[in-house]
């Protein structure tokens, strides 16, 4: 496949995912490119969105985003600072007009969270009055 191709056929799955996807450069660990499911999970404005650091949009900017691989329950956070829980895959690339970037894809997992610690906490209570 030709460099053109790819580039029009990842720039194309890139802008029709059904997850978020952005690109972060590896010198300072900012946004330089994001498609519209990503504005639309961070509530930002796409100029806004861009130029963020990834700590400016972590939770937990301690936590090691940087290496290729699997995250789960990784939490970022709205505009409005409200979490959002992703699982998130990160893929490191060498571009020629960014140089190394990593391409981050977030799947928004947020309502399975929020209803996994509802079943937990009603667990507990059947617990705690089964107990007693």
């Amino acid at each position: 496949m030709s460099d053109r191709i790819a580039e029009k056929v990842f720039g194309l799955l890139f802008e029709n995912s059904p997850d978020a996807a952005f690109v972060v450069e590896r010198a300072h660990w900012r946004v330089v490119s994001a498609n519209m499911r990503a504005v639309d999970l961070f509530a930002r404005d796409h100029e806004d969105l861009l130029g963020m650091s990834l700590a400016e949009l972590s939770y937990d900017p301690e936590r090691d985003l940087s290496l290729p691989g699997h995250y789960e329950d990784v939490t970022f956070k709205r505009s409005d600072d409200y979490p959002i829980y992703v699982a998130l895959q990160v893929a490191h690339l060498d571009t020629v007009e960014h140089g190394p970037v990593a391409a981050y894809q977030a799947r928004d997992i947020s309502e399975r969270r929020l209803l996994e610690d509802e079943l937990q906490a009603k667990h507990s209570a059947l617990f705690t009055a089964h107990a007693e």
